[in-house]
């Protein structure tokens, strides 16, 4: 793990307690990309809302 970022605080949270310390939290948009350390693999998802149970599925 060489670095992630999340918007939502409490993920942050649990991200550094049960994954490890390398996470931002911040807006995707916020980052600067020069700065993002060389990876051999990049992925992202998308907010769950739009698939939640919990949410109107507005996506």
């Amino acid at each position: 793990m060489v670095l992630a970022i999340d918007s939502n605080f409490y993920a942050c949270k649990t991200f550094q307690r049960n994954i490890a310390d390398a996470i931002n939290h911040n807006q995707i948009e916020n980052i600067d990309i020069t700065k993002v350390p060389e990876a051999d693999l990049i992925t992202g998802g998308f907010p769950c809302q739009d698939f939640s149970m919990i949410w109107k599925r507005p996506g």
